[in-house]
């Protein structure tokens, strides 16, 4: 049976808020958020930081896939996590930034003034 979670956490991760932080809830990312927050920095850094998540973590293109490819199914993953956030949080405003970091790479943070 193919297990498809890694798509399912990629697609659909589940955002929460922590301390009035913005982040996917993870077992993982737990400590290093707590660190972060021990060493004062930033709350959006933090975000930046724990939401990060890098396509070829999740799903290995051959060699044959075009990086123009890649780069359109990053845009269809930010589609998702924005359609996500603007569900469960609809009163923040937030961006899912696609960027180049070890191949495409997603991010989430809220907007501060």
């Amino acid at each position: 049976m193919l297990d498809l979670s890694p798509i399912e956490d990629l697609f659909c991760p589940q955002f929460t808020l922590r301390d009035g932080l913005l982040i996917i809830r993870s077992e993982e990312m737990s400590c290093l958020v707590d660190q972060l927050i021990a060493d004062e920095t930033s709350m959006q850094r933090v975000e930046l930081t724990a939401n990060h998540r890098h396509i070829w973590d999740f799903v290995a293109f051959p060699d044959t896939v075009p990086m123009a490819i890649q780069w359109h199914f990053a845009e269809f993953v930010r589609a998702s996590w924005m359609s996500i956030l603007k569900a469960d949080f609809p009163s923040i405003d937030a961006v899912v930034e696609v960027y180049e970091d070890y191949g495409p790479t997603l991010t989430a943070y809220r907007v501060r003034s």
